[in-house]
């Protein structure tokens, strides 16, 4: 017990210290020539991990909130509630209350869309058409928050943990968040896994491990989402997105709060199908939901990779949730996208982001939300071969 308290705090530590000192160096280099470095924030790996629960410390949420609001000058549009519409639409699910939220955003018209990602083919290459949009064509610096490094057990407990990055670098790391250009919500960023080694959408085990420690690490709601190619996905190269909600009464997305039946459990996980939802989903969770144990962690992340990869053959799009709320991962097997509205893992998750006006007022009810939203549900005669092959233990 001793030890895993000793490892929160060199992770609380770290992150603070780590934050603190590139804010300060930022400013330092401002004072001369040269773009100033980013922080580095180092995520315990694979055998460094503790999921912290009802302990985990609101420095890295400030951190993150305080660099955010920061950065945002260097997206197309200043997120700011003020000027989004909104509106909570109350449904059920078993007895579940659920919290549908539409939301208006009509800056996110402009943001770029690769034509290839609309395409039902969940692998392709990285595209080298040089009209085609990546994260190598940023076209400045300035919105990136801070470098992510996974870390082993060894280096992170010997390693420095005050550390920043040269700018020039952040593409080298093993990801990089940066402010999301048409944020859709408060604290909206893009985590760019490898970015220097273009790789394209599609999950990797080690983009699980960063998506997962990263939600794992607020206490104030943060979600990280994915979506694949033909799911939703704008840009073929490979990231999560980021965002804060808390939008609801009690504070869930309606895939949280929505009722689930148990499928297996094996290795201290649980495999849930989610039940009387617009999309199937399937949740992954411990079955200890105060679980530290650091092999526990790896069995769930191999298990949603299992699942994963298993669509990925099946060429079956699907979304991705991570939930800081209780360390559950969400996999969302869908369908394309229909020509009148584009879902994504926002959407699947029951948070419904929308850019025409019509639209938005046209979405008044439970049923008109029901209906919106499942235009991308896997068809029926699906589903029973997919619960087949990610609730079982991975090979």
């Amino acid at each position: 017990m001793q030890g895993s308290t000793g490892l929160s705090w060199h992770i609380t530590w770290g992150i603070v210290s780590a934050l603190l000192v590139g804010l300060a160096l930022a400013w330092f280099s401002s004072l001369f020539s040269g773009p100033p470095p980013i922080p580095l924030v180092r995520l315990g790996g694979r055998a460094a991990l503790r999921i912290r629960t009802a302990e985990r410390d609101p420095a890295f949420d400030h951190c993150y909130r305080g660099t955010w609001e920061a950065k945002q000058s260097n997206a197309h549009y200043k997120f700011a509630d003020s000027r989004m519409q909104m509106k909570t639409i109350p449904a059920s699910s078993d007895g579940n209350e659920l919290f549908f939220v539409v939301q208006l955003v009509e800056g996110r018209k402009s943001r770029p869309i690769d034509p290839a990602s609309d395409r039902i083919q969940v692998i392709q290459p990285f595209s080298r058409d040089p009209s085609a949009f990546n994260f190598n064509k940023l076209p400045s610096d300035g919105s990136v928050m801070f470098a992510l490094r996974l870390e082993e057990a060894s280096n992170f407990h010997n390693g420095r943990q005050d550390e920043v990055v040269p700018l020039a670098n952040w593409r080298n790391e093993s990801a990089v968040l940066i402010v999301n250009s048409h944020p859709f919500a408060y604290g909206c960023g893009v985590v760019i896994i490898n970015c220097s080694h273009n790789l394209p959408q599609v999950v990797t085990r080690e983009a699980l491990d960063i998506a997962f420690h990263l939600a794992a690490m607020s206490n104030e709601g943060l979600r990280v989402g994915y979506n694949s190619l033909g799911g939703g996905a704008s840009v073929n190269h490979l990231h999560f997105q980021t965002w804060y909600f808390n939008a609801t009464p009690n504070g869930l997305l309606p895939l949280e709060a929505a009722s689930s039946l148990p499928l297996s459990e094996h290795s201290g996980i649980t495999v849930s199908s989610i039940r009387d939802y617009p999309i199937f989903s399937l949740a992954f969770g411990f079955l200890n939901k105060t679980a530290t144990e650091t092999q526990t962690v790896d069995q769930l992340l191999d298990a949603v990779y299992s699942c994963i990869l298993y669509l990925q053959v099946q060429n079956i799009p699907h979304n991705l949730l991570f939930s800081s709320h209780d360390n559950r991962i969400f996999v969302i097997p869908r369908t394309g996208n229909p020509p009148d509205r584009r879902l994504g893992f926002p959407e699947a998750s029951g948070q419904i982001v929308v850019t025409d006006r019509a639209v938005y007022d046209s979405l008044n009810s439970s049923e008109h939300v029901w209906r919106f939203t499942s235009a991308v549900a896997i068809p029926p005669g699906q589903i029973p071969d997919i619960e087949r092959a990610c609730s079982s233990k991975p090979a």
